[in-house]
C-alpha cells in the first residue's frame, strides 16, 4: 500500500454486534493489529483485545483502501464504539452548558464527584459495563481508534470519528457521545490546570490527545483520574470529552 492514502480510494464499512458475539466481522481487525500496528508490548495487548472484541456488544467501523494497481483492498484503520444508558442526558447537557459558560475543569470535576449516581469514571462507563440491552440507546461511548502507521498524519482518524458520530445520530437518534481522551504529553502538573491549557494560535489544547477530540467537535469537560490501566505517557490519567451531536449536525460537521 502506498504511504499516501488517497481519500477517493477510501471506503467505510460498519458492523453492529448487539447481543450475540460472532467471529465473522472482527477477524480482519485482529489481523490488522497483529500485523505490526502496535508497540512493543503488542502480544499482551492483542490477547486482551481479542478477548474483549470476541464477546462485547460493539459497533466496528472499518476504513479500507482500494489499490487500483493490484485491485487489492487493505484495512488501514478502524474505530470501536459502544452504547451506554448509565449516563443521564440532562446531566451531560448541564455539564456542557457549564463548561461553555466558563466553569473551570476543576469546578466540573468536583461537580461530578458530588453526583455519584452519574459517575462518569472510566471503570463505570467504558471498561467493565458492557450493556447488551443498551445497544443503539442512550449515549455513544467512543472506545478505541487506530490508523495504520503508513497512513498516519492525513486526518483519517478525524474521518472515522465523524462518520461514527453521524451514523449514531442518523440511525439511532443519539444526541450525545462521550470519549475519554489520552493526555500523552502530560507533564505531571495539576491535572485540572493541565487540561485548561490552550494554544494561542487556535485555542486548542497543546496536547495532541485532547486536541484530536476538540478538532472533531468535542468539548473538553475536565481531567479524569485513573483513566487507563496501562498508559504511562498519560500517567494513567486522561480527560472527559462530550460531543453534542445535535449541535454538530446543525453546524454540518457530522
Amino acid at each position: 500500500m502506498q504511504a499516501k492514502t488517497t481519500r477517493d480510494k477510501l471506503s467505510f464499512e460498519f458492523f453492529d454486534r448487539d447481543k450475540q458475539p460472532t467471529q465473522s466481522n472482527y477477524q480482519q481487525l485482529i489481523r490488522f493489529r497483529e500485523a505490526g500496528q502496535l508497540p512493543d508490548d503488542a502480544d499482551q495487548q492483542i490477547k486482551d483485545f481479542r478477548d474483549k472484541v470476541a464477546r462485547l456488544p460493539l459497533t466496528l467501523e472499518y476504513m479500507w483502501y482500494q489499490d487500483s494497481a493490484n485491485d487489492q483492498k487493505t484495512l488501514v484503520g478502524y474505530m470501536m464504539s459502544k452504547y451506554t444508558e448509565l449516563l443521564d442526558e440532562e446531566w451531560l447537557t448541564e455539564l456542557l452548558a457549564a463548561r461553555m459558560s466558563g466553569v473551570t475543569a476543576h469546578e466540573l470535576a468536583e461537580k461530578i464527584k458530588a453526583r455519584p449516581q452519574y459517575d462518569l469514571g472510566w471503570d463505570k462507563v467504558n471498561r467493565f459495563s458492557w450493556e447488551p440491552d443498551a445497544f443503539g440507546k442512550g449515549v455513544l461511548s467512543l472506545v478505541n481508534i487506530e490508523v495504520a502507521r503508513t497512513s498516519g498524519g492525513q486526518g483519517l482518524s478525524d474521518e472515522l470519528v465523524t462518520r461514527m458520530l453521524a451514523r449514531a445520530y442518523d440511525k439511532f437518534n443519539i444526541s450525545y457521545a462521550i470519549a475519554y481522551s489520552r493526555i500523552p504529553q502530560y507533564d505531571r502538573s495539576d491535572l485540572q490546570q493541565y487540561v485548561e491549557r490552550q494554544r494561542e494560535s487556535d485555542q486548542f489544547h497543546p496536547d495532541w490527545g485532547i486536541r484530536f477530540h476538540q478538532r472533531a467537535g468535542g468539548v473538553l469537560i475536565c481531567g479524569v483520574e485513573n483513566c487507563a490501566e496501562n498508559d504511562p505517557d498519560s500517567d494513567n490519567k486522561g480527560s472527559l470529552v462530550i460531543y453534542d451531536l445535535v449541535e454538530l449536525r446543525k453546524q454540518s460537521r457530522i
